[in-house]
């Protein structure tokens, strides 16, 4: 099969990318000839034969000398899909959109206005001519509002690489090292909430947190403003990557994400993978998963309850 990834990936370390890195290279061990197509340049993922495609004639001249069998859309707000998706319904090209826990009954309150008119004028046909929609989880497809507008739909889970760690030998720090590792977005990670929440614990609580994400990131001055003003066991220290992620993975002792909605999070199934046992809320739609394999806490999106959850954990 002849399948080509279009994602806004290749900038800095993030998830979809994370996502990619892994899968395209399987799918390729299957006998598939799959391609990826980036927004972005590609700096981060060198596994990856990703090609840049901002422009409509470019697109074009990409599409006449390869014809894919299916093309996947991931992520949803990208202008450049616009004509993408167009040129494909006109040369009959199948083509899903993988929603990445976009468009989530929470997520669509941000920015509500904006939001409807750039669906009604342009991206509701965009839904509408897909083949299926993707959904990471059934709680991401319930809580999602493109089911309104296009109601095909097929499921298929994020996953990650097996870690090979002998939990027997790892002992707690003290403090506690709880850590988060994603992008720095106040709102979308739940990082306002966690801060909050930070601010009711004692300092004698027993725990440190890291937070860790790209130093580029639109919400980093504003994360950075809070931590001095609020907190004193918590910093911010950057992005991780390559082996000092894995190092910083294998030392840390609970993963904490408390987003308001999400499809899938690939820093929390990275955490499980480790034998990091995970602080999450209901919207991280990994909540059912944590409480059945008994592998962390589920925390209502609450700032006292998040900190509540803390000190039980």
């Amino acid at each position: 099969m002849i399948i080509l990834h279009i994602a806004p990936i290749g900038h800095h370390a993030e998830g979809i990318g994370s996502v990619l890195k892994d899968l395209v290279p399987y799918q390729r061990k299957l006998n598939n000839d799959v391609r990826i197509i980036s927004l972005r340049q590609n700096k981060v993922y060198e596994n990856l034969d990703i090609v840049t495609i901002i422009r409509k004639k470019d697109f074009i001249e990409y599409l006449s000398h390869w014809h894919p069998d299916f093309v996947l859309f991931h992520s949803v707000y990208k202008k450049p899909y616009l004509f993408m998706y167009k040129e494909l319904v006109k040369r009959e090209i199948p083509y899903g959109i993988q929603m990445h826990g976009g468009l989530s009954k929470e997520n669509y309150r941000k920015g509500y206005l904006k939001k409807i008119v750039a669906n009604y004028l342009f991206y509701n046909s965009f839904f509408k001519h897909a083949k299926s929609i993707f959904y990471l989880s059934e709680s991401e497809y319930e809580r999602c509002i493109v089911k309104r507008i296009n109601d095909r739909s097929t499921f298929i889970p994020n996953g990650t690489t097996k870690k090979i760690v002998d939990i027997s030998s790892c002992l707690p720090n003290s403090p506690l090292e709880i850590i988060f590792v994603g992008r720095i977005s106040m709102y979308v990670k739940g990082l306002d909430k966690l801060i909050e929440a930070i601010g009711f614990l004692d300092k004698n609580v027993g725990c440190h947190f890291s937070i860790y994400g790209n130093e580029d990131d639109v919400d980093t001055p504003v994360l950075k403003k809070l931590i001095v003003d609020k907190c004193d066991f918590v910093d911010y220290k950057g992005g991780l990557y390559g082996v000092n992620k894995d190092k910083v993975m294998r030392n840390a002792n609970i993963f904490i994400l408390t987003s308001p909605s999400e499809g899938m999070p690939m820093g929390v199934l990275e955490a499980l993978s480790y034998g990091m046992p995970c602080i999450v809320t209901p919207g991280t739609n990994m909540a059912d998963v944590i409480m059945k394999a008994n592998a962390g806490w589920v925390t209502d999106y609450d700032a006292r309850e998040i900190a509540f959850v803390i000190r039980k954990a």
